[in-house]
């Protein structure tokens, strides 16, 4: 395309925008490898612009279309599509009263959709595929692929025993939309669906609070891998410790990583390019990870390494080098053309 700059991808990342019209110039410049976007991100251009640059795109969608008090959302075209077939379909999804519950989100309520009616789950899937034949993937959210959403607090009086048809549903939606489907089957799930090709991990950490711990992280992105698939890791946070490890565990892994830092104003959909991805230049994996030590995993790439610290005790490497206990370190040593070089690390950062 004339006047359209493809720029080398920083391998591995991702960003995450889901404004209606997200800041695809930042996430072009920063040369992020893929992004998730809301569908309404095609209206605005931005998925184009991104594509044009090199980028795969994928859509984020919910099982519930945006309502503004119970009023749906039909400005935009997927929007007023996915309105339009749920309404023609009476497939919006009701309680036990025979009312369709609002879902609540933060600023948001949402109808949502009866994917127990399995002739409407295809179609629905089918819409999504048309919407765009060129998206890289869909990303679907609070869809427990396994038993259903349930764990929802506005949907607890939907009856229990619709959840499975539901989901069966919802698996449907998952096979009739092109491109490969990241899912989201059920915060805390310990459990793989052969529907899906990237596994997404939120809330990691080592807090009581958090959904993950470093160590089962590190083993269900290890697990995909095994299964020629990948996981997908959200670093929320910005302290740097936690960054440093969870950057290391995708590097580990060969998983998808992105960094945002939840806490700080307006930090939901503000990507933070990490210096492990964007500032060295590791090059490609040598080798898969290995154990060195108890917790401590290591991986070779063409022009340096990558260590997690997950164990107990501090892990060293020289005098001057030392990984401290739930911390990674990437350095790289070589340069572009293959040369040792001066150490170039993640250390401090």
């Amino acid at each position: 395309m004339l006047g359209v700059t493809v720029l080398a991808s920083a391998p591995g990342t991702i960003a995450f925008d889901l404004r209606n019209c997200p800041d695809w110039r930042f996430i072009a410049e920063h040369r992020y490898a893929a992004a998730i976007l809301s569908a309404r991100a095609k209206d605005c251009g931005a998925a184009d612009s991104l594509r044009a640059r090199g980028l795969r795109v994928g859509y984020h969608i919910q099982p519930w279309l945006p309502a503004w008090d119970g009023a749906a959302e039909t400005t935009f075209t997927l929007d007023r599509t996915l309105y339009r077939l749920t309404s023609s379909e009476a497939a919006w999804l009701r309680d036990s009263t025979g009312k369709v519950p609002l879902v609540h989100e933060p600023g948001i309520t949402g109808l949502p959709y009866d994917y127990s009616q399995l002739d409407f789950a295809r179609r629905f899937g089918q819409a999504l595929a048309a919407f765009d034949p060129a998206a890289d993937f869909w990303y679907f959210d609070y869809g427990d692929m396994k038993s259903g959403i349930p764990w929802v607090v506005s949907l607890r009086r939907v009856a229990s025993d619709r959840w499975p048809r539901w989901a069966e549903g919802y698996r449907l939606v998952a096979e009739r939309a092109r491109g490969e489907r990241v899912c989201f089957y059920g915060k805390g799930d310990d459990f793989l669906c052969p529907e899906c090709d990237v596994y997404p991990f939120e809330g990691v950490g080592d807090e009581p609070g958090d959904l993950y711990g470093y160590a089962r992280t590190l083993a269900m992105c290890r697990a995909a891998e095994r299964e020629g698939k990948a996981g997908l890791i959200f670093c929320q946070k910005a302290q740097a410790r936690h960054r440093r490890v969870l950057a290391a565990i995708a590097l580990l892994t060969g998983a998808w990583f992105n960094w945002r830092d939840f806490a700080a104003p307006g930090g939901f959909d503000k990507n933070l390019p990490d210096p492990e991805h964007f500032e060295l230049e590791l090059g490609a994996p040598s080798d898969t990870m290995r154990q060195v030590a108890p917790g401590v995993w290591r991986r070779a790439y063409q022009r340096g390494f990558v260590i997690a610290n997950l164990g107990e005790v501090p892990y060293r490497l020289s005098d001057a080098v030392m990984v401290a206990p739930l911390d990674g370190l990437a350095a790289q040593t070589r340069d572009a053309s293959g040369r040792k070089a001066r150490w170039l690390t993640n250390q401090a950062k």
